[in-house]
């Protein structure tokens, strides 16, 4: 039978030690200062901002690592078990590591391998430290989660929004609490309501928390996105018929008549019902799946041409654009779909995404860690309160995590994502299988075994070297990112400013002016795709054609995207390469048919006969 966790912190040294407590602080205040922050002060408020925090909490807790490994001595923490979380967690480093080498866009890859390796540092992290921790622990993924709800329930009600929009911003995506748009949030929402629920159920000094799951239930609901609203209903009832088949049986009943009422009285959630059950009846998927039906396929058809592999971790979003065409190609009726010109930098489903992206090892690792999850809940007794709380928790965790990552993404967006780490890691870190008995030729190693023989002078020398690698990656991969979006605000208005001047005299000063600071952070954040538009658009307002193209060119090496095609074109076309600008624009056209509009006469007429010729099943889309 597997082995119970052990009640043990991070470093049991009688050495003075400040890095475990330096750690726990490090983690919460991640988990409830991601889902809060927004920087208004940049072109993104709300998704890179997290992200900048999500990695630089990652470091602060690589580097504490890496300190408190140095301190450990000989005897410390020998034992013949291994830690399940960090045994997944490091294999899903390893093995995308694998995968980015063999990618096809080693950039794109290796940033994705630094998510991965945050997101495993953090579920270290957590596993170390919390594994002694009392029950009330997991609560901590309330306080942001009730902040959101409450301030998502304003906004939907129009009661208050704290944030202002531009005029042009649908109302729908004016729903945001402080996640940044109604799917992150409706993500963000389903763990700790399924956590409030199960910590009123499992504890009776804790009921009171009734009245916020309420709450993080009615704000996920009021999302009206329907996997959301599917993984908590499954959740409750899978946790119903584990307490009793009585209670069960309720929450059935319950979740049944809930559900004919909202969506009777509910118009969002009726809208959406009848939109599905419309497109199901005549047969039109792409419309029931709200457009999703092209990355799914496009995704299986890159799992198909590289199942052990995939095309590389973080590489979906710059293979998406010939798989769409390849997809449109022998499904002509998708062609049509409303969402034919969008460019999904996300499959939208989990699994696709991880199998197309790592191949069939790095899917099975996503089902192995949701199995371990699930089979936490299964003790042969429930000895403590924190017993009884992953008892009830884990196995509806297991399922709503699963349901929710059929069409969505919740592990490629930093607020959902760091709390669903948070919340499965103390599952599994707390549950029946914390750990795995250790091979027996490793048995009684550790770390620590390692360092045993270290001078204390190259301790310490190590341990500044891995300050100072934290402070460089820090630079590289937090500031940089973060004073580039705040910029790159500032780019924009410029821009603004550039396209109301009427004096001639004043564009060359401004666009010079916005191309030293855009050369900067393409320096700095090579990656960001809206750099190089930017540059390009400056190099064309002071005539520099030349550049301009290369610049595009430079941006597709990052991200094949149609606007890129077509802006490559339109200067191709000034800079009298017309065959190269046709080769170009036909390919933005066959993504979408909108970019025929504000062409010349004469190009619209060439392109439009060679998609009747060439490209007959995109004719009148």
């Amino acid at each position: 039978m597997a082995r119970r966790a052990a009640d043990h912190p991070l470093d049991v040294s009688s050495r003075p030690n400040i890095v475990p407590s330096a750690s726990w602080f490090v983690v919460v205040a991640a988990l409830v200062i991601v889902p809060l922050f927004v920087g208004f002060d940049g072109k993104d408020g709300f998704r890179e901002p997290k992200n900048v925090i999500f990695i630089a909490a990652a470091i602060l807790l690589v580097v504490a690592g890496a300190l408190a490994t140095f301190r450990r001595s000989s005897k410390e923490d020998r034992r013949s078990s291994v830690r399940t979380v960090p045994l997944i967690a490091l294999a899903a480093v390893l093995w995308t590591g694998l995968t980015a080498v063999f990618s096809a866009n080693r950039a794109l890859s290796a940033s994705a391998l630094v998510w991965v390796m945050a997101a495993a540092a953090f579920a270290i992290a957590i596993d170390l430290i919390w594994r002694s921790r009392r029950a009330e622990a997991m609560a901590w993924c309330l306080v942001p989660a009730v902040i959101n709800a409450a301030i998502f329930l304003c906004q939907r009600f129009h009661l208050w929004n704290p944030i202002h929009f531009a005029a042009d911003v649908p109302e729908h995506f004016r729903y945001t609490a402080l996640v940044g748009n109604p799917d992150d949030v409706a993500s963000f929402l389903v763990a700790p309501a399924i956590v409030a629920v199960a910590l009123a159920l499992s504890q009776r000094k804790w009921r009171f928390v009734w009245i916020v799951a309420a709450a993080l239930l009615l704000a996920a609901i009021a999302t009206g996105q329907l996997t959301a609203i599917i993984a908590c209903a499954a959740a409750l009832l899978v946790m119903g018929f584990m307490r009793s088949r009585r209670l069960g049986l309720t929450i059935a009943a319950t979740t049944v008549i809930a559900t004919v009422a909202l969506i009777v009285v509910y118009s969002p959630i009726r809208q959406r019902v009848a939109n599905v059950t419309a497109s199901v009846k005549r047969h039109d998927y792409a419309e029931a799946f709200s457009g999703r039906v092209t990355p799914f396929l496009a995704a299986a058809r890159m799992a198909a041409r590289h199942p052990v592999l995939g095309v590389g971790p973080g590489v979906f979003r710059w293979e998406f654009f010939p798989y769409k065409l390849e997809v449109e190609h022998s499904h002509p009726q998708l062609a049509r779909a409303y969402a034919s010109a969008f460019n999904f930098g996300e499959v939208h489903n989990e699994y696709l995404q991880i199998l197309a992206e790592t191949g069939v090892i790095g899917c099975a690792l996503l089902v192995i860690a949701l199995f371990t999850i699930a089979r936490s809940s299964f003790f042969d007794s429930a000895q403590s309160e924190r017993d009884a709380l992953v008892r009830t928790l884990g196995l509806p965790l297991a399922v709503a995590v699963g349901v929710l990552c059929v069409a969505q993404f919740p592990l490629h967006v930093s607020a959902p994502l760091l709390m669903l780490i948070y919340v499965c890691t103390l599952c599994v870190s707390w549950g029946a299988v914390a750990e795995l008995p250790m091979p027996k030729c490793l048995a009684g190693r550790t770390m620590s075994a390692v360092t045993a023989g270290v001078p204390r002078w190259a301790a310490v020398v190590a341990s500044v070297a891995a300050v100072s690698l934290g402070s460089f990656v820090f630079a590289r991969l937090c500031y940089w990112p973060y004073a580039c979006n705040v910029r790159k605000k500032a780019v924009y208005d410029n821009m603004t400013i550039l396209g109301a001047a009427v004096e001639k005299y004043r564009f060359a000063p401004i666009a010079r002016s916005n191309l030293r600071v855009l050369g900067r952070c393409i320096e700095g954040n090579p990656l960001d795709i809206d750099l190089y538009m930017l540059a390009a658009a400056n190099y064309r307002v002071l005539g520099l054609n030349e550049q301009a193209a290369r610049t595009y060119e430079t941006a597709l090496a990052y991200d094949r995207r149609p606007e890129i095609y077509y802006s490559l074109g339109k200067v191709e076309l000034d800079m009298n390469r017309r065959p190269e600008a046709l080769q170009h624009l036909l390919l933005a056209v066959r993504f979408s048919r909108q970019y025929l509009q504000d062409l010349p006469t004469d190009v619209q007429a060439e392109l439009t006969q060679t998609l009747q010729r060439d490209f007959p099943y995109l004719a009148g889309t």
